[in-house]
């Protein structure tokens, strides 16, 4: 007998077919039941998303920044279950990425930042205006890492964007005008990060309101660039507003209030007005404990200023303790060749210079040379500072070949970067004079003396501390050619400058005196 297959068609045991067809039924109401929950699981996630970001954004705006990551890391994680290219992973990416920033994270704040730029690029265009957001929210973390010169296109992108995309009226142009100006004064262009600011701060509180927190960002922008040029009292009023404006719209513990309180302390510090800065520092310095806790990378900048107040009152030890402090938690938070690295580095040093410590000084300096020339350039204002520093250096060591092109070289950049009557123009006048003094060449430290004085006098007022430094050294020069009739009144103004601003038994003052006897 032969078996006989016919096609489509395969014998098997009644009982086998029964199971099949109910293992069917069983997938079938399964699969069923998933796609009618799909769309309530779908929602309960978008809910959750919501609610996280929603939690994050209050507890940032409240300066809760640990709560705040907490809700953010939550919602970027669910973000990330909706696909690759959804737009909430973007806005998680980006609110994330602004948190960190805040932080002082800035190493965790760029990869965020860029990634959601790339998905909203790709899922919206470039040319949206949300992309233009995450330009000036990276290009913001760029300026932070003094990576000017990448933070200035990604400013000038978002603003094309944004004028042909937003309303003219709209807020969010004369802010991203405001944070150009302020990257401007930052590379020292003066006069236009000052005409930018003029044109764009009355637009944005026309378009806010006079009390609105970006406003007293941008106050507290302009103030530091008047600060930068020795403009105090334009400085200090637009630094006291801001705090106003901070105080009653964040609180008065919000680590935002303590950033500005710092650059008033500092302000006040570079006008010698000690008494006065010194309980600033000690508030900014205990919001920010408080806030981020004893080591965060934001507790070094104050630690440093509060040191540099320490050093200015004779207080050598405690500013050495505040500086090695500092620069432990810099190059922890940002490595070693970092911008904040170097600014404590130069401090350092300059307080080691001042106390004779020369060989421990100069390494310091040469390695803040280095990050500020690999950083800025070799002609900027910041590689300037340092330049100065160092010639002084080699001036009290001496070696007056080594200091007058240091000097030289110092000049020629504030001349050419800044306005030549700048008070830090005055400052390189002031040590190249000194150099020629101490070389017996008078005949050319005498005019650079003068014109010293005269851009201080301008810039900085007739009583200020660092005038007396001047007349001081210009009465030395005198007495040193005898020419005593000529010293004697300039040794006496000096002395009253001293006595005044920094107290009858400052160390300095004694020093005036010793060279007037």
């Amino acid at each position: 007998m032969h078996l006989i297959l016919y096609p489509g068609r395969i014998d098997a045991p009644r009982n086998m077919v029964a199971e099949t067809n109910r293992y069917l039924r069983q997938a079938a109401l399964v699969l069923a039941l998933s796609l009618a929950t799909w769309p309530a699981v779908a929602a309960d996630r978008a809910e959750a998303w919501s609610n996280h970001m929603r939690a994050g954004g209050e507890a940032y705006r409240q300066g809760h920044y640990s709560e705040a990551e907490t809700q953010l890391v939550a919602g970027l994680r669910i973000a990330e279950t909706f696909g690759p290219e959804d737009a909430r992973d973007a806005k998680s990416l980006r609110n994330l990425g602004i948190l960190h920033r805040a932080q002082r994270r800035y190493g965790d704040a760029e990869p965020l930042l860029t990634r959601a730029l790339t998905i909203n690029e790709k899922i919206l265009g470039p040319e949206h205006r949300l992309v233009a957001n995450d330009l000036v929210s990276l290009g913001l973390v760029y300026e932070d890492l003094a990576r000017l010169d990448e933070a200035k296109p990604l400013y000038q992108r978002a603003l094309r964007i944004q004028m042909k995309t937003l309303d003219p009226n709209d807020p969010k142009i004369p802010s991203t005008l405001i944070d150009l100006a302020g990257l401007y004064g930052k590379q020292g262009q003066y006069r236009r990060a000052e005409a930018l600011f003029q044109h764009a701060l009355p637009k944005l509180e026309k378009a806010l309101s006079p009390q609105n927190h970006q406003v007293a960002v941008a106050l507290n922008k302009l103030a530091m660039m008047y600060g930068d040029q020795g403009k105090y009292d334009e400085a200090e009023p637009l630094y006291k507003r801001a705090i106003a404006i901070d105080e009653k719209a964040l609180g008065p513990e919000h680590p935002t209030v303590g950033t500005v309180l710092h650059n008033l302390a500092r302000l006040y510090t570079d006008q010698v007005r000690y008494d006065e800065a010194e309980p600033l520092f000690e508030r900014a310095l205990a919001i920010k404990k408080q806030a981020f806790g004893p080591d965060h990378r934001s507790i070094a900048r104050t630690l440093n200023s509060l040191a540099l107040l320490k050093e200015e009152r004779g207080r050598h030890d405690d500013a050495e303790l505040l500086f090695r402090r500092a620069l432990t938690i810099d190059e922890q938070a940002y490595g070693s060749d970092h911008l904040s690295v170097a600014i404590t580095l130069n401090n350092l040093a300059n307080l080691y210079a001042d106390q004779n410590r020369y060989e421990e000084a100069e390494p310091l300096y040469k390695r803040s040379l280095i990050i500020r020339e690999t950083a800025f350039g070799p002609q900027h204002g910041k590689t300037a500072i340092v330049l100065h520093d160092l010639a002084r250096l080699y001036r009290d060591q001496g070696r007056f070949d080594e200091a007058e092109p240091l000097y030289r070289r110092a000049l020629a950049i504030r001349e050419t970067e800044s306005d030549p009557q700048h008070h830090r123009t005055a400052a390189v006048l002031h040590g190249l004079a000194r150099l020629y003094k101490d070389q017996g060449r008078f005949d050319e430290a005498e005019p650079l003396y003068k014109r010293a004085l005269a851009i201080k006098e301008h810039a900085l007022g007739p009583e200020h501390d660092s005038v007396a430094d001047t007349l001081n050294g210009i009465a030395v020069l005198y007495k040193e050619q005898n020419r005593f009739e000529e010293a004697e009144p300039l040794f006496r103004r000096a002395l009253a400058i001293k006595e005044s601003v920094l107290g009858p038994e400052h160390l300095e003052v004694a020093m005036v005196l010793h060279n007037y006897a």
